[in-house]
């Protein structure tokens, strides 16, 4: 509550999978929460995780899907219209090559809306967070190996997932000549 006292604790899982987690959550309008995550069924064979539940913790809905390759880590923020948009990462078996991922799904029962992969398939490439500009476009960031160098990640895309630009960036100064970059969050402004 408003004090910091418990309300409710629930612990959410699937069986027979070799590890779940949950890393991000966001609250609906009418104070249901969503939550996205991974599961493992195998080390090598991820899924992405999305789920709804009542204010009181009460699962509503999951889904997961993927697979057989391991998905990054799938972090997602709820739009204006209320679906959620998923960020993360493709990769594949075997590897830790990947290519950055969204997705939006829809708030009803979480089937898909629209995905997309983008970019070249590098080391453990993905993004981090999404949000939605004021406009309805997505902007996405993350962390980038193009080049063979760590690398801030950025993507802005139409409402659909289509892509307007993606660039990436590191630091480095007189001082430092071998800088990296990683974003783990982005804020979209009002221009």
């Amino acid at each position: 509550d408003s004090l910091g006292n418990e309300e409710w604790r629930e612990v959410y899982g699937w069986s027979g999978t070799q590890n779940d987690g949950l890393v991000s959550i966001d609250q609906a309008a009418n104070g249901d929460f969503f939550m996205s995550g991974s599961r493992f069924v195998t080390s090598g064979n991820g899924d992405r995780w999305l789920q709804r539940v009542e204010p009181t913790g009460e699962l509503i809905w999951r889904v997961s899907w993927g697979g057989p390759q391991s998905e990054g880590a799938t972090q997602m923020c709820l739009l204006q219209n209320g679906d959620p948009l998923i960020s993360g990462g493709s990769g594949f078996p075997g590897s830790t090559m990947m290519k950055p991922y969204l997705a939006t799904c829809d708030q009803g029962d979480g089937s898909i809306i629209w995905e997309q992969e983008y970019g070249p398939i590098t080391f453990s490439t993905l993004f981090f967070a999404g949000k939605e500009v004021p406009n309805g476009d997505l902007i996405a960031c993350g962390v980038c190996y193009y080049g063979g160098d760590q690398q801030g990640l950025l993507l802005r895309t139409t409402s659909e997932g289509d892509s307007i630009w993606m660039r990436s960036y590191f630091y480095q100064d007189t001082l430092m000549q071998d800088g990296t970059g990683r974003f783990y969050d982005v804020l979209p402004t009002e221009d």
